[in-house]
């Protein structure tokens, strides 16, 4: 028998995006998922949207929440599968996606967790970026290279070893998690394209983008002090310090490609090659 996988969608007032989020996740045709949606107390339409669907979730609630890792951390609690992802209301699965990040998980049980690429679209699914990402480990993300985070997948156990997300991040809480995560068990990362993330004016990392070095310098001073972390903290204290000052907007929302954490700094979403194509999604 497959495992069963548990995916959270947390939302709130994202009622034109809402829909492609719960298709893309029934549209998996994986035989063993549960999916919790946990909204924010939304009034725009989205409550609708989850009642037209609800005979497919395994759980929803609508109420107020403490935010985005609130949310989530909720929709964790409930979660009973050997493996856990989440999903935000803005972002979209791939077909197929969960069967190959379950295979990878099952190839190597000591893994804690896989990641794959993705493509980055405008609110209008217009297609804006391939992104592709290299095979990082704990010193990588603590240099801030980045990973996608629709395209993670981890062990229930493993996230309720090290904890669930921390509430006093906002913009870095996903890589916050995957540092600890990473600090303590190998990740491992899967070439094919598990999902589709939406870059949108109203998307959490370009409305609040000034607090990226703030939280990533914090981030690097915990880890300085953190009996796993520190250690290679100090061992790579000059490439750490280096890249703490180098993450933006700009650096989390492309991510991919390997390039070097300063290089964000530099880089421009402008290419003649983006914004000509329309993926076509049910």
């Amino acid at each position: 028998m497959e495992p069963l996988v548990s995916i959270i969608t947390p939302s709130f007032n994202q009622a034109r995006y809402l829909e492609q989020a719960l298709r893309s996740v029934q549209d998996q045709g994986y035989p063993r998922l549960e999916h919790i949606v946990i909204d924010g107390g939304s009034t725009d339409g989205s409550l609708e949207i989850l009642e037209r669907h609800q005979a497919k979730l395994s759980f929803w609630s609508s109420e107020p929440d403490r935010g985005q890792a609130d949310a989530i951390n909720k929709g964790l609690r409930l979660a009973r599968g050997e493996f856990v992802a989440w999903l935000n209301s803005d972002d979209a699965y791939l077909p197929g996606a969960v069967a190959e990040a379950v295979e990878a998980l099952e190839q190597d049980p000591g893994l804690g967790m896989v990641y794959a690429d993705g493509l980055m679209v405008d609110s209008d699914l217009r297609l804006l970026d391939r992104h592709t990402y290299p095979q990082v480990d704990v010193l990588d993300l603590l240099c801030f290279e980045v990973i996608l985070q629709p395209t993670v997948f981890m062990r229930r156990r493993v996230v309720e070893e090290v904890g669930t997300l921390n509430p006093d991040y906002q913009l870095i809480l996903d890589h916050e998690l995957w540092v600890r995560l990473a600090a303590r068990h190998p990740i491992r990362h899967v070439s094919r394209f598990w999902s589709i993330e939406r870059t949108h004016t109203r998307a959490k990392t370009i409305a609040l983008a000034s607090g990226f070095v703030e939280e990533a310098e914090r981030l690097i001073r915990w880890a300085a002090v953190d009996p796993a972390l520190a250690p290679v903290v100090e061992r790579n204290r000059r490439r750490v310090a280096t890249a703490a000052v180098a993450p933006d907007a700009d650096c989390f929302q492309r991510g991919g490609s390997g390039s070097a954490p300063t290089s964000f700094l530099n880089s421009s979403i402008a290419s003649g090659s983006r914004g000509t194509s329309l993926i076509a999604f049910s």
